[in-house]
């Protein structure tokens, strides 16, 4: 089943990411996260860890919160780190894109969506970004 009406969880984009991009993970690599229960979430996890795009839920914890749906910041946020993290100028025409905040940790990654026209706003071409 595809279900593409269903929300996609914080796990299926990490397996979505690694299927892109045909991730190697090395013999034994792992994540620290003790939430991560679902079998083929272990692996892409594993390499969202290893290569940076994630540090937990929230940063630096112990969890991973693979079954929480993943918000539109954090998907951006997951996209940004894969391609490298590109320099961006940190401004945004999105006016719930805040200084400070829920969507503060992903202010550059929404920057970057914006300038690579990932992103147009939501509704598209909206003053909104929707980073939840």
């Amino acid at each position: 089943m595809y279900a593409p009406d269903e929300p996609v969880t914080r796990g299926d984009l990490a397996t979505l990411l690694y299927r892109f991009v045909d991730g190697e993970v090395a013999t034994g690599a792992s994540h620290p996260f003790i939430d991560v229960s679902r079998p083929y979430q272990q692996l892409p996890v594993s390499w969202s860890y290893a290569n940076g795009l994630t540090t937990g839920s929230p940063a630096g914890s112990a969890t991973f919160k693979a079954d929480n749906r993943v918000t539109r910041a954090e998907m951006v946020t997951f996209m940004w780190r894969l391609a490298g993290s590109p320099a961006v100028s940190f401004s945004t025409r999105f006016f719930d894109v805040a200084a400070k905040g829920n969507s503060y940790f992903a202010r550059g990654a929404i920057a970057w969506a914006y300038e690579t026209s990932l992103t147009t706003g939501s509704p598209a071409g909206a003053r909104s970004f929707g980073p939840d």
